[in-house]
């Protein structure tokens, strides 16, 4: 006899173009249970930059400040059945967000980039948990902004600035931040975005390394654009 060992709730379907997948425990599930947990958003290629024919994959990873997996949400055109897979596998195998990074996963351009959204995420996590770097979401920007009197500051180029951006921002490449930093206000709290997130990370370092409050705004305008 096969004991049963509970279940992840993995499930998937077809929305016209687009497919959305999830495992685990969800944020309505995990606040109404009163348990703490941290959120990040990932936004890659199905395959390589290079190779025709990539989709966006929009990849939600749900854990605690320990680590562990909670769950995962993923949307898109392409591939992200195989990335809620590998979640709901590392979820009852029992890995910590900092084994996502170690998971050696096919690759060839068209299947794959050489690092998986899922190991991409793993990194992201990392980053949170070991250099203690805030983070917050995308519903959770307009009441954070209000409570705290962040100033919003987008640190992509002028020419994507000028093509759209949150009301309100204030524009500073993050090539030219490190120049910029003595015209910033070190007692006010910043909510710092790009693209999808890399140089919003590299911001949020460059200023919390030298004194300043910025928060990163998990997937940046491509999921603010998607959603606002």
């Amino acid at each position: 006899n096969h004991p049963y060992k509970g279940t992840l709730g993995s499930s998937i379907l077809k929305f016209f173009e687009l497919n959305v997948a999830s495992t685990g425990l969800n944020e309505k599930q995990l606040k109404r249970a009163g348990i703490e947990y941290q959120t990040l958003i990932v936004t890659r290629g199905s395959n390589a930059g290079y190779y025709p024919g990539g989709k966006t994959i929009v990849l939600k990873l749900i854990f605690n400040k320990e680590g562990r997996i909670f769950g995962g949400q993923a949307v898109g055109e392409k591939g992200i059945d195989k990335r809620i897979d590998v979640l709901a596998t590392a979820i009852k195998a029992g890995l910590n967000v900092r084994d996502l990074s170690d998971l050696e996963l096919t690759y060839a351009p068209p299947f794959n980039s050489a690092k998986d959204p899922v190991n991409i995420a793993g990194y992201a996590a990392e980053n949170i948990l070991n250099d203690g770097l805030e983070m917050i979401s995308y519903d959770q920007f307009h009441e954070y902004v209000k409570d705290t009197n962040a100033v919003v500051l987008d640190v992509r180029t002028k020419r994507e600035f000028d093509a759209g951006a949150i009301e309100g921002a204030i524009n500073i490449d993050v090539n030219n931040l490190r120049n910029e930093l003595l015209k910033l206000d070190k007692s006010k709290q910043y909510v710092v975005y790009c693209g999808v997130g890399l140089r919003a990370y590299l911001a949020q370092r460059m200023m919390v390394n030298n004194g300043y409050k910025a928060t990163n705004l998990s997937g940046g305008y491509s999921i603010w654009n998607r959603v606002y």
